[in-house]
């Protein structure tokens, strides 16, 4: 019986949810967004209201080796060597963004920062932006990644 209320359990929050979002019929279709508030290439359906511009993620590969790729592993660095290695990439790192942000005009939205199995900044840019980023100083290469947004979670998935 309690495995059974577990399985139910996320279907019945998620009706609830759906319920109170406003998820009813009114009879009415819903209004039209003015014709600049939709951008080209987008996903069908999605539409960014005027303002607003769609930012995707990249990976930006960095020149130098990785914790790693230097020999020094990808779990916990103890050895001297290994922390001043580190250090010095996070400052390699450092000057890069600074790099990428004098291009750009403005501050890079970096979402994440790699230095032990790979070299790569994790960053929120606009798709015209990339192509800038490509261009600079101890950039090797820059790639969209994809974000994957399940709909739904199958019962029991979460737990641990």
């Amino acid at each position: 019986m309690n495995r059974n209320l577990r399985r139910l359990l996320p279907l019945a929050l998620l009706l609830l949810a759906l319920a109170g979002c406003g998820a009813k019929k009114s009879g009415t279709p819903p209004p039209e967004l003015p014709e600049e508030g939709v951008k080209e290439g987008e996903e069908a359906g999605r539409t960014i209201p005027p303002g607003r511009r769609p930012v995707i993620r990249v990976a930006i590969a960095l020149e130098g080796d990785s914790l790693a790729a230097a020999g020094y592993g990808s779990g916990r660095i103890t050895d001297p060597a290994g922390l001043a290695y580190m250090e010095e990439l996070e400052r390699r790192q450092d000057e890069i963004i600074a790099r990428i942000e004098e291009v750009l005009g403005h501050p890079l939205d970096v979402a994440h920062r790699f230095t032990r199995s790979v070299n790569v900044i994790s960053a929120n840019v606009l798709p015209e932006e990339a192509e800038l980023i490509r261009g600079v100083e101890g950039v090797t290469g820059v790639t969209e990644e994809r974000l994957n947004r399940p709909d739904a979670v199958r019962p029991g998935a979460a737990r641990g």
